[in-house]
C-alpha cells in the first residue's frame, strides 16, 4: 500500500509536469514579436520613387549605399509632366502610396509583404494630397497643412464594410469628418501630436504670410466625440518648422518616432566638395544622414538627448527637388 506522503509527492510531480507542458504549449502558441524596421520612401530613382527597408541594428548600416534591390519601386510620369509628387502614409501594418490626383492607392502590408489596391484620395484631398496624416484609434485622419478652403478639408480612412451594402466585403474607405477644423483662412499647421489616450489630436496653427505678431494657437480634436477645443495662444514645442533647419537648401528634415523615448532624424546634406546648383535646386548626389537618438529629462527638468546609438549616411541621387524624405517605423 502506497503511503500518503508518497502519493502526494507523485501528485506534485504529475502536476508540475502538466504545468510545464501547459507553459510550453502557451509559449509555442504565443506569436513571436516581429522586429521593427525603418521604411524609407525616397525619390532616388529617375522613374519615380522607391521604398527601402532598413534594419537599424545591422552592421551593414555603415555601408554608404542603400541595400539593393529596393523593397518596392513606384513608377510615375516624368517630373516635367506631373503636377504632384507621390503621397505616403501609414496605418497599422500598412503603408499607402498614392499619386494625386486620381490614381488608386497602393497598399503594402509590412507583415505579409503583400501589395493590394486601395481607394483613391477623396475629392477634397486631390489637390496635391494631404500634407498631414495621423493614425489614431485604428483610423487615419488626413488634412492639409495649409489650405485656403473654407471649411478646411478633413477626412478619415478606415477598414470598413459599405453601409449601403452590408453583404459586401470590407475595404479601405474614406469619409468626411463631420466637424471641420475651426481655424480661419490662411492658417498653417506648424506642429501636431497625438495624446497617449489614442483618441485626441493636438495641432498648432499660425497665420500665414505674417512674420511677427500674427494669430497663432493650439486646438485639440476628440476623435471619439468628434469635437474641437481651443486651448489658447500657445504652441506645441516644435512650433516653428524653421527651427529644424535643413542642411540641404529647400528640403525639410524628417523626424520619426520609434517608440519609447527614441527618435530618428533624416536629413539631406551635400557631400564634401559637392556644389549646389541654384538654377536647378539640385545636386547630382546627396548624403541622406540618419541619426537615431533618445530623449530624457535631466535633474533640472530640461529635455536632453540621451543616446547617439546610430549614425549612418547614404549616398544617393535625388530627382524631385521639393520632396522631403518620408519614413515609418513599423
Amino acid at each position: 500500500m502506497r503511503s500518503t506522503s508518497s502519493s502526494k509527492r507523485q501528485y506534485g510531480a504529475d502536476r508540475g509536469s502538466r504545468e510545464e507542458e501547459e507553459r510550453c504549449v502557451v509559449k509555442r502558441q504565443r506569436p513571436e514579436k516581429r522586429k521593427k524596421h525603418l521604411y524609407l520612401m525616397l525619390d532616388d530613382w529617375e522613374h519615380g520613387y522607391r521604398m527601402h527597408k532598413i534594419d537599424v541594428d545591422s552592421p551593414a548600416l555603415s555601408d554608404p549605399r542603400l541595400p539593393e534591390p529596393a523593397l518596392l519601386q513606384f513608377g510615375t510620369p516624368p517630373t516635367s509632366q506631373r503636377r504632384y509628387g507621390m503621397c505616403f502614409s501609414a496605418l497599422g501594418s500598412s503603408i499607402f502610396a498614392t499619386q494625386p490626383p486620381d490614381t488608386p492607392s497602393l497598399v503594402y502590408d509590412t507583415d505579409t509583404g503583400g501589395l493590394t489596391v486601395g481607394s483613391p484620395l477623396p475629392d477634397t484631398l486631390r489637390g496635391g494630397g494631404p500634407g498631414i496624416t495621423v493614425s489614431i484609434g485604428g483610423k487615419m485622419y488626413a488634412l492639409y497643412a495649409y489650405s485656403t478652403c473654407q471649411p478646411h478639408p478633413f477626412e478619415v480612412m478606415s477598414w470598413a464594410t459599405d453601409t449601403d451594402d452590408p453583404s459586401s466585403s470590407s475595404s479601405w474607405s474614406w469619409k468626411t469628418v463631420p466637424s471641420p477644423p475651426p481655424y480661419g483662412e490662411y492658417r498653417e499647421i506648424t506642429s501636431y501630436a497625438v495624446h497617449p489616450d489614442d483618441r485626441t489630436l493636438f495641432i498648432s496653427v499660425r497665420e500665414c504670410f505674417v512674420e511677427h505678431g500674427g494669430a497663432k494657437g493650439t486646438y485639440s480634436f476628440d476623435t471619439k466625440h468628434c469635437e474641437w477645443r481651443w486651448h489658447g495662444h500657445w504652441m506645441l514645442p516644435f512650433q516653428e518648422r524653421q527651427r529644424l533647419a535643413a542642411s540641404y537648401p529647400g528640403i525639410q528634415p524628417t523626424l520619426v518616432y520609434m517608440g519609447g523615448s527614441s527618435f530618428c532624424l533624416l536629413e539631406y546634406v551635400l557631400p564634401e566638395g559637392a556644389l549646389f546648383d541654384d538654377a536647378s535646386c539640385c545636386s547630382s548626389l546627396l548624403l541622406l544622414r540618419l541619426t537615431i537618438f533618445g530623449l530624457k529629462y535631466d535633474h533640472k527638468g530640461d529635455l536632453r538627448t540621451s543616446i547617439h546609438r546610430t549614425n549612418a549616411s547614404y549616398l544617393l541621387s535625388k530627382h524631385d527637388r521639393s520632396y522631403s524624405p518620408v519614413a515609418f517605423w513599423m
